[in-house]
C-alpha cells in the first residue's frame, strides 16, 4: 500500500520506484494482501504517470492476463460477465488497455 500512498501524495517518482519493486517481489511471492488486479492497476498507473510506458504496458498485460486466468479458471460461467464488467478494478484494467495499447 506504500505505492498507493505515494500516488495519493503525488510523489510520481517514489510511486514509480515502488511499482517496479513490487513487480520484482511478485516473482518471488504469491502472498498478497490486496486483490492482485489492484496491484497491477496501481503499478500500471504509477509507471504511466512516470512516463515509463514500456513498464506500464508490460504490467497492464500481466494484469489483464491474471484477470483472464482467474475468470477462466475460477469464475462460474454465470458470473463471468459480472466479473469482467462490474468489478471496478477489472473494468479499469480493461479501460487502460484502450488507452495504453501494447
Amino acid at each position: 500500500m506504500l505505492l498507493h500512498a505515494h500516488q495519493r501524495a503525488g510523489d510520481v517518482a517514489a510511486a514509480h520506484q515502488q511499482a517496479l519493486l513490487l513487480e520484482a517481489s511478485l516473482a518471488h511471492s504469491t502472498a498478497m494482501t490486496v486483490y492482485a488486479g489492484e496491484y497491477f492497476l496501481l503499478m500500471t498507473q504509477a509507471c504511466e504517470a512516470a512516463g515509463d510506458t514500456a513498464s506500464a504496458r508490460r504490467l497492464l498485460q500481466r494484469g489483464l492476463a491474471w484477470v483472464e486466468r482467474v475468470r477462466r479458471d475460477h469464475v462460474p460461467a454465470a458470473f463471468q460477465d459480472s466479473f469482467m464488467q462490474r468489478n471496478p478494478t477489472n473494468r479499469q484494467l480493461r479501460a487502460l488497455a484502450q488507452h495504453l495499447p501494447a
